[in-house]
């Protein structure tokens, strides 16, 4: 009953709270300044928009392959140890390239990599947050902690030091989050056998396909956003330490509202929630288009825990409510393969053409749009649901 009491004490979570926050350290820095590198090494908006597309296209076939191993082979700490060494090595070599070329071969590599390690954490991290009768929330808030302080810190040294020092930093967060790593207690996981056939049997039915269609329109606004927040803060005329600051302003509000989840998410009511993020996503991107100015930008970014978190933990819940047990992983990793890989290509392929084509302005106006049509199938979505309970 006191080890109930007092479960952030207990070893499992304290490492598990480690390796949340320094992994998304790491991610803070991919995602974070990435984007801003390739622009510093004189990359044009159009092949950005190749580069961090040909990563979600990896992204579509490698979380997947890495999900179903893991509930194959009943564990995710050594697939994460495995796929987080990978990461390093390639992330440094990627930090490290000048050429289009060069970046373009790394950048697929790494994201084969790096793209399951997201998706199989949470996936650890929820089953752990089951076990101990914590809300998953309250565990991977450290991530979005993580993301966040590294976000603003770094923007402000590299405004200093400038980029030519990131892979240095990118390895030494990167071999801190490994260390973390070796420290989990791997998940608890089904007796039940996995085989190839269940899974496609699973993804087969119509209600988790059409539920996935939803998670793709409306995750593109939020991966073009992901992708162009910080080459559209600097086409303003904003600084690299305002770019951290912006990412600073979403994480912050992200982990608030993943720390507030317990008073909030309830069984039940995950298509409600998902379509309140979608109007706040349509608010947040609208005013970006409007309030054209990089600090106004910034601050708008404190709109990303209304939108992101709600959505990402109500998508989440109502996912694992239609998947077996044993394919927990499995199901994440599909999720980030929708999420990162088909929404991200599609993203990333039409910001870098509207961004040069037109400006940044247009771009989060057709965000908008994106958010408005996915809040019409969340809202066709809950009308199914209704109509099927009935019967």
């Amino acid at each position: 009953m006191n080890e109930l009491r007092r479960p952030f004490l207990q070893g499992p979570i304290v490492s598990l709270v480690a390796y949340n926050y320094f992994f998304y350290a790491i991610v803070s820095i991919f995602i974070s300044y990435l984007p801003v590198y390739f622009t510093s090494q004189g990359i044009s908006p159009v092949q950005i928009g190749i580069l961090l597309g040909v990563g979600p296209f990896i992204s579509i076939i490698s979380p997947p392959i890495w999900g179903y191993l893991s509930d194959k082979y009943k564990t995710v700490k050594n697939i994460l140890i495995l796929t987080l060494v990978a990461t390093i090595l390639f992330g440094t070599f990627m930090f490290r390239s000048v050429s289009f070329e060069w970046m373009f071969f790394y950048v697929l590599v790494f994201n084969f990599f790096m793209s399951p390690i997201g998706p199989l954490t949470d996936s650890l991290t929820y089953r752990v947050s089951e076990v101990y009768r914590i809300p998953f929330g309250s565990i991977r808030l450290f991530g979005s902690v993580g993301f966040a302080i590294t976000a603003i810190f770094m923007g402000f040294v590299f405004e200093r030091i400038g980029l030519g020092y990131i892979s240095w930093v990118f390895l030494a967060f990167g071999l801190i989050a490994l260390y973390t790593c070796t420290r989990l207690s791997d998940a608890p996981s089904s007796l039940k056998p996995v085989s190839l056939r269940s899974i496609f049997s699973v993804f087969q039915e119509k209600r988790i396909l059409w539920f996935l269609f939803v998670i793709f329109t409306l995750s593109i606004p939020h991966r073009i956003n992901d992708g162009f927040v910080g080459v559209y803060i600097e086409s303003l005329g904003g600084t690299t330490g305002l770019v951290g600051t912006a990412w600073f302003f979403a994480t912050g509000s992200e982990a608030l509202l993943f720390g507030l989840s317990v008073r909030w998410l309830r069984q039940g009511r995950e298509l409600q929630l998902i379509a309140w993020a979608a109007v706040f996503y349509c608010v947040r991107w609208i005013l970006c288009a409007l309030l054209a100015d990089p600090v106004l930008v910034t601050y708008l970014q404190l709109f990303h825990g209304l939108s992101f978190a709600i959505y990402y933990l109500a998508s989440l819940q109502y996912l694992y409510r239609l998947i077996p047990p044993e394919l927990k992983s499995t199901g994440q990793t599909v999720f980030a393969a929708v999420f990162f890989g088909f929404a991200g290509i599609v993203g990333s392929l039409i910001a870098g053409w509207i961004f040069e084509a037109y400006n940044g302005q247009f771009l989060y106006i057709t965000m908008t749009a994106f958010s408005l049509m996915g809040l019409v199938l969340v809202f066709i979505t809950m009308f199914r649901e209704r109509t099927m309970s009935r019967q």
